[in-house]
């Protein structure tokens, strides 16, 4: 039987794979953009930055206000500004305007993040984490096909704004249906849990280490989907279009480990994968790091991939369980925590590899990665006295 609001659901997914493309294919063309415009990596890691800020300053607002007006209205101006982002760097060839380009992608990315995501709050009754995991799913898959597509753009040659023309016909895709399909109504349902004045557990308390998880995973995440070609290249002696190729891996890995917590949270509780998930791929870092054949490489960087890449929505699930009368501000303060994460990172991590070194700050991430555990523990007993303490 057709689910009464597929189409939105549709949408939501289609959306989270037009932001997965648009939130790699500035670290796929990293090399290509810094020789094009004649810039060090870590000018061109500004652009990322850049848009991350973009995203972080607008994720709140448009959830709050998604769950105020409604989602499509935010949804139609974030892919408006996401157009100027795709023409933007189709066409201009003056690094200070792509800087602020970088921006406006970045606050449509934050606009129709939110609200995409909340509509599965929205459309779907019940146990949403099998549908938040597969959020991460066709997230990943966009990710997968830029990193595709700038591999084999790098290694045939092909002038990089060919990329950005080609996605302004998948956003005429989301344009049409943005204006066609019938959005559900904003949610308004009880609280799973209840605050009273006995109960020193509550959901504000939660919501603060569940911020605190995003933003370790924002840190570890960010770390990978940046220098994971640089790594590749200057440790392990992989070619540029070989390097880049790799991002295609982990996320290849990431929408397997999606696929995989589907079926997983209809048994098992998500606190559960919050707190494993990024303990065992951090031994993967390891295994990464320690790695002395390309093919090992790739099988740690899939495994990372795998276990890790899902961690957004493991938390996006926990914080619309925690606040659903406000799913589209509990949504939108996750991702402004993660992408704070994300944009702060990239800066210090771009300095950290221009000092240190690239091998090190692999290092570091696995070191994340164990802290990020004992945070998800910290979380989930919190979450578990929350639960008992509001029956």
């Amino acid at each position: 039987m057709r689910h009464k609001y597929s189409g939105a659901i549709a949408l939501s997914y289609v959306t989270m794979f037009f932001e997965g493309a648009l939130n790699v294919v500035l670290v796929a063309f990293m090399m290509t953009l810094a020789t094009s415009f004649g810039k060090d990596s870590g000018e061109i890691a500004l652009l990322v930055s850049l848009k991350s800020v973009g995203t972080m300053f607008t994720l709140y607002a448009a959830g709050h206000l998604s769950d105020k007006f409604g989602r499509k209205g935010i949804m139609l101006i974030g892919l408006m500004f996401f157009v100027v982002f795709l023409l933007g760097f189709a066409f201009v060839d003056s690094y200070p305007l792509l800087l602020i380009v970088s921006v406006l992608g970045g606050i449509g990315h934050g606009l129709m993040d939110s609200p995409g995501i909340t509509i599965l709050f929205d459309a779907v009754e019940g146990n949403t984490g099998p549908s938040m995991s597969l959020v991460q799913v066709f997230f990943a898959g966009g990710g997968v096909l830029a990193t595709l597509m700038g591999s084999l753009f790098i290694s045939q040659g092909y002038p990089y704004q060919y990329f950005f023309i080609l996605f302004l016909a998948l956003a005429l895709v989301v344009l049409v249906m943005i204006l066609t399909v019938n959005f559900p109504p904003v949610r308004n349902a009880e609280p799973e849990f209840k605050t009273t004045k006995t109960n020193s557990y509550n959901p504000t308390l939660a919501m603060a280490v569940l911020l605190l998880c995003i933003l370790f995973s924002a840190t570890f995440q960010s770390s990978m989907s940046t220098w994971t070609p640089t790594f590749a290249m200057t440790v392990k002696n992989f070619s540029e279009a070989q390097s880049v190729s790799l991002l295609s891996v982990y996320q290849i890995g990431s929408v397997s480990g999606a696929f995989a917590l589907a079926y997983l949270l209809k048994k098992y509780k998500t606190t559960l994968f919050m707190i494993m998930n990024p303990f065992v791929a951090s031994l993967f870092v390891v295994v990464m790091l320690l790695a002395n054949s390309p093919y090992l490489t790739i099988i740690a960087l899939l495994g990372v991939g795998f276990f890790q890449g899902v961690y957004f929505s493991l938390c996006i699930n926990m914080g619309g369980l925690l606040y659903p009368r406000n799913a589209g501000a509990a949504t939108g303060a996750i991702g402004t925590i993660n992408m704070l994460g994300f944009s702060v990172m990239i800066t210090l991590s771009g300095w950290f590899v221009a000092n240190i070194g690239v091998y090190e700050l692999m290092v570091v991430v696995a070191v994340v990665g164990v802290l990020l555990s004992i945070t998800a523990y910290c979380f989930k007993r919190i979450y578990v006295h929350l639960r008992e303490r509001s029956v």
